[in-house]
């Protein structure tokens, strides 16, 4: 009952506030952020076969969605910015 509760505060030792699970969701989509501050992404093998993110297109350069490809063939490691992210429609990653 002191340790373990409800509370934001209740589990002890639990200081990433949801970063690691913030971080799983991103990797799984094929990108993740892993600078704070600098709005680019390191690029990965997407664990799904589509994602679609709905984007907010007066701040996304006119886009409304983007589109996330896991590809089949052999790609590279890399990263991308956040304008380029936001402003590619489509995006095909290809599994390393």
């Amino acid at each position: 009952d002191r340790y373990y509760t409800t509370r934001p505060d209740g589990l002890p030792g639990n200081d990433d506030t949801g970063t690691m699970s913030a971080w799983a969701v991103f990797s799984m989509m094929g990108f993740y952020p892993d600078c704070p501050g600098n709005p680019s992404y390191t690029l990965t093998s997407p664990r799904f076969e589509t994602v679609e993110i709905q984007l907010d297109p007066s701040i996304c350069g006119g886009k409304d969605r983007l589109t996330i490809i896991k590809g089949h063939k052999r790609g590279l490691e890399g990263r991308i910015s956040h304008t380029d992210l936001v402003r590619s429609g489509t995006l095909t990653l290809y599994s390393l």
